[in-house]
């Protein structure tokens, strides 16, 4: 089977030749789509290793059976009427199968022509785009929230299949008439069931009158993300005596959202 998948992901091309990633598109997580779909063609965005990356804080992509068909940026006159468009129709025309992961654009883009060319298609829909961009800070974001909410729910709505990674946040806001199931993209590796254990045990004897550290790894520049509720939190926790030291992780994000 030949499989085609379509999403905004921005991958990272070596020097080496070998294509990596910031964010969960890892080979891990296209291993999962090679293994029930067959060969894989990911239709995405793609650029080459600058200086000023660090490699090593990158995951591989590049992994057997998959093939990255990318363009260089995302640029919307291209994927609609441009060169962009005709590769993403042929890449379309010569699958068995089309799996389309939204919020994206590339990915309302392919939406719309798998439904043109009758192929069956998968869509993952993975976050709220209304969210992502209404809550991103920047006014040029906010202006795109309300079309991109708009065209999301459009697509989603007759979609024939629908995996939605939440249990119902994301069906209420984007329903389909179509098959669906909830069911998180997350790939693990394996947990030591002694580790969950430890930790545990370490929670429920940490001495009261001792400082707690909490940690949150996301992108601080989406409010969505809910690092002003952890504020609100320990606010009240150190009215109750109890002290608390905060520390924000994030990571550098290429994504539009």
């Amino acid at each position: 089977m030949k499989t085609a998948f379509f999403h905004d992901c921005v991958f990272i091309k070596n020097i080496d030749g070998n294509i990596y990633t910031t964010g969960g598109l890892d080979y891990k997580k296209l291993n999962e789509y090679v293994k029930y779909f067959g060969n894989v063609t990911v239709f995405s965005r793609c650029r080459n290793i600058k200086k000023d990356d660090d490699i090593e804080k990158m995951s591989k992509a590049t992994t057997e059976g998959v093939e990255f068909n990318s363009i260089p940026n995302l640029n919307i006159f291209s994927l609609y009427y441009g060169n962009a468009n005709k590769r993403l129709k042929k890449l379309i025309k010569n699958s068995d199968f089309i799996i389309i992961r939204l919020p994206s654009y590339i990915g309302l883009v392919a939406a719309k022509e798998a439904r043109k060319q009758k192929k069956k298609y998968l869509i993952e829909m993975v976050a709220c785009p209304w969210d992502a961009l209404w809550n991103y800070g920047k006014i040029q974001k906010k202006l795109f929230a309300l079309p991109t909410y708009i065209l999301n729910k459009k697509i989603v709505k007759k979609a024939s299949n629908v995996i939605y990674v939440s249990e119902k946040f994301l069906q209420s806001r984007y329903p389909t008439n179509g098959k669906n199931i909830a069911c998180s993209d997350v790939v693990l590796d394996n947990i030591d069931e002694k580790v969950i254990e430890n930790r545990k045990n370490k929670i429920e004897n940490m001495d009261k009158n001792k400082k707690i550290k909490l940690l949150t790894l996301a992108n601080i520049g989406l409010k969505c993300k809910g690092q002003q509720f952890v504020i609100k939190a320990i606010s009240n926790l150190r009215k109750k005596g109890i002290e608390v030291e905060y520390y924000l992780a994030r990571w550098r994000v290429f994504t539009i959202y």
